[in-house]
């Protein structure tokens, strides 16, 4: 069987295996081909790849999962290697490119205003939770304005990684590409900056600082834009600038854009236009190689026991994970002590409230339920059945019968005296959407966690 034969015969089962979103990205997507099999022996497969920086993502992220393949079909592994699809050329222009390539590879890392040199795509650890999104993101490092993924839309809970990610993408694009400038900002200081302007009489610079100077925008928290027309009808025309130029434009935010109360539909559909990538909790194997990164990253021994610990106790919140190892071992390196599961256990006492035994109070599930959808509470106990009060309604619901020893009529009586079928169905309808729905799963995780719910 000839190579080209062979490959073809492979691409469908590496599709089925990667699922089509992945095998688009870091495969084959139309005509444009990113991973090509150039030759093979009896235990090695070499590949041809756009650049290192992409061949060195899919060996150490994709290939795992390939190798298993090629594994049942040899029944040996498989070394994975790679080459650059560069043509060579000995023009005078091509000398002077390389000389000009090899000067900017010795080039000083930059250094961007705002953003933390420490978020790499290196420095994040990929899991099941977060593979999607990662892959994305590292794609839209490597082509800037590629339409399938502009713009790039993550969403998910606090300290999943969402940020990280972002500021990835601008870290790694400003090492690749000296004369861009990622522009990155909260969506609640782009309001606060839109403020200023209108304030000044100054908005033809905004417009320039967002428009004209901007090749890379990257928004985070995008919900914060919920119910402000006025902001969300400029960063419409922003959008629509940016986009027709081909520039690149990511944002994040906790939830789908469906889900954020008060947003312009045609902002809405635009936001859901290029990829959307979502980040779910990591699971205690992901937590674990966290805590070990970190540890390296900081130099410190983090005994397992500890490791464990903390693991257990963060619930799966990465922010959480840090604030703990930066508290241990900064304790540890002032006192000179060294890290134990008892010194864990004394000094994080404060940051992991231990679970709690006392009765869920259902005032306490309708303010984290109200909060959380950021609605008010006589909406939630009122009767209206506008999707937007009745699932939170259904979601208070579902919290109390599941972890509450209430009985469905009291459930219904602290929810302004409804019927104890009513309470059967809220609850029902919600468990079956759990199962099909990640961002409502999402947001029960959050208020289960606000509510210092551990399961």
């Amino acid at each position: 069987m000839n190579l080209e034969q062979l490959w073809t015969d492979l691409q469908q089962e590496i599709k089925e295996i990667l699922g089509v979103n992945k095998y688009e990205i870091w495969i084959q997507k139309g005509s444009d081909v990113k991973l090509r099999l150039m030759d093979y022996g009896t235990d090695w497969i070499l590949f041809e790849t756009n650049n290192d920086f992409f061949a060195q993502h899919v060996e150490k992220h994709i290939w795992p999962t390939l190798s298993d393949l090629f594994l049942a079909m040899c029944g040996h592994t498989i070394e994975f290697r790679y080459r650059p699809s560069v043509e060579p050329d000995v023009s005078n222009e091509s000398i002077e490119s390389t000389v000009q390539h090899h000067q900017q590879k010795i080039h000083p890392r930059r250094v961007l205003d705002g953003i933390p040199t420490d978020k790499t795509f290196d420095n994040f650890v990929v899991g099941s939770c977060n593979s999607f999104a990662h892959a994305a993101a590292m794609a839209v490092a490597e082509s800037l304005g590629d339409t399938q993924y502009n713009p790039l839309y993550m969403y998910g809970s606090t300290g999943l990684g969402k940020t990280h990610l972002m500021l990835a993408i601008a870290n790694e694009v400003a090492q690749q590409d000296h004369s861009i400038t990622p522009l990155y900002i909260t969506a609640e200081s782009f309001i606060n900056d839109m403020i200023f302007h209108l304030r000044t009489r100054r908005m033809n610079e905004f417009k320039i600082k967002y428009r004209e100077n901007c090749t890379l925008l990257l928004m985070d928290d995008i919900q914060f834009l919920s119910n402000k027309d006025q902001m969300q009808e400029e960063l419409f025309h922003t959008f629509e600038y940016l986009k027709n130029q081909g520039h690149q434009i990511v944002f994040t935010s906790d939830v789908l854009p469906k889900d954020i109360e008060g947003l312009m539909e045609r902002l809405s559909s635009r936001f859901q236009s290029g990829m959307i990538a979502d980040l779910q909790a990591p699971d205690m194997e992901t937590v674990l190689a966290i805590i070990q990164q970190k540890s390296e990253n900081m130099g410190a021994y983090i005994p397992n026991d500890v490791a464990q610990y903390v693991a257990e106790h963060a619930q799966g919140n990465v922010r959480e994970v840090e604030g703990s190892l930066n508290k241990l071992v900064g304790y540890a390196k002032l006192r000179k002590v060294r890290i134990s599961l008892e010194l864990a256990k004394r000094e994080l006492r404060h940051l992991f409230q231990e679970k709690s035994t006392a009765p869920l109070a259902p005032d306490s599930v309708i303010s984290s339920v109200s909060s959380t959808f950021n609605i008010e509470k006589s909406h939630l106990l009122g009767r209206s059945r506008k999707a937007i009060f009745s699932l939170p309604r259904q979601v208070a619901m579902y919290i109390m019968k599941e972890y509450s020893p209430l009985s469905t009529a009291q459930i219904g009586q602290s929810l302004n005296g409804r019927d104890h079928s009513t309470v059967i169905h809220g609850h029902s309808k919600i468990k079956d959407k759990l199962s099909t729905d990640p961002s409502l799963k999402q947001t029960v995780d959050l208020i289960k966690r606000d509510l210092q719910i551990w399961t």
